[in-house]
C-alpha cells in the first residue's frame, strides 16, 4: 500500500515538471525559433523608434557629448581585437547604403588599424564608460550597430561585418530605407549636441 502511494506522488511529480515544461515550451516557442543573431537584433539594442541617447565619449584628448540629430548615422560600439568589428568597418564605409551617412565609431582604444581609403570615412571615439553606454544602448556584443534617422530616431540595428549582413540588414523593415536620406544644410539646428 505504501509503495502505491510513493509511485503515486512520483507520477504526479513527474506529470507537473512535464505539463511546466510544455507550458514553458509553448511560451517561449517563438524565441526558440529565432537564430541567436536574430534574437540579438530584435530583443537587444535601442528600440526601433526610440530617441538615440547622447554617448560620453573621447577623441584625440578631447571630451565629447555625442547627439545623433540633423544627418542619417550609422552608430557602431566596438571593442579593440574585435575582427568583425574591422570587417564591419571596412564594409559600412564603402556600402552604398551607408554612403551619405555619418559613420561613427566608438570602441575601448584610440588607435584603429584601417587602411588610408577606409578611416577617414569614420569618426572614431574612445568610450568615456563603455559598461554604462553599453547598458543604456542595450549592445552587448561587438559589433553593434544602430542606424539613426536626421531627428535621432533609431531606424534600424543589428549586428554584421559583412556587405551581404548590410544588404540584409537595412532593408529588414519595411520602410526602414525611406528615411536613409541626406539632410540638406539648414533642414535641422544644432547638428551636434555638444563641442562636437
Amino acid at each position: 500500500m505504501a509503495g502505491w502511494v510513493v509511485n503515486s506522488i512520483a507520477l504526479l511529480l513527474v506529470a507537473g515538471v512535464v505539463g511546466l515544461f510544455g507550458f514553458a515550451l509553448l511560451w517561449r516557442i517563438g524565441s526558440w525559433q529565432i537564430a541567436p543573431a536574430d534574437t540579438l537584433m530584435h530583443d537587444e539594442g535601442l528600440l526601433i523608434g526610440s530617441v538615440a541617447p547622447e554617448i560620453a565619449a573621447r577623441a584625440r584628448g578631447d571630451d565629447y557629448h555625442l547627439s545623433f540629430q540633423g544627418q542619417v548615422s550609422f552608430v557602431v560600439l566596438g571593442n579593440d581585437g574585435c575582427r568583425h568589428c574591422v570587417e564591419l568597418l571596412r564594409s559600412a564605409a564603402l556600402h552604398p547604403a551607408t554612403r551619405h551617412m555619418r559613420l561613427v565609431y566608438i570602441s575601448d582604444v584610440e588607435d584603429v588599424q584601417l587602411e588610408p581609403d577606409v578611416l577617414p570615412r569614420w569618426e572614431h571615439y574612445v568610450y568615456v564608460d563603455e559598461e554604462r553606454t553599453r547598458r543604456v544602448w542595450e549592445a552587448p556584443v561587438s559589433p553593434y550597430f544602430h542606424v539613426i534617422n536626421a531627428q535621432g530616431r533609431v531606424i534600424e540595428k543589428g549586428i554584421g561585418s559583412k556587405p551581404d549582413h548590410l544588404d540584409r540588414l537595412l532593408h529588414l523593415r519595411p520602410g526602414a530605407t525611406k528615411p536613409l536620406q541626406p539632410v540638406r544644410a539648414g533642414d535641422v539646428d544644432g547638428f551636434f549636441g555638444g563641442r562636437r
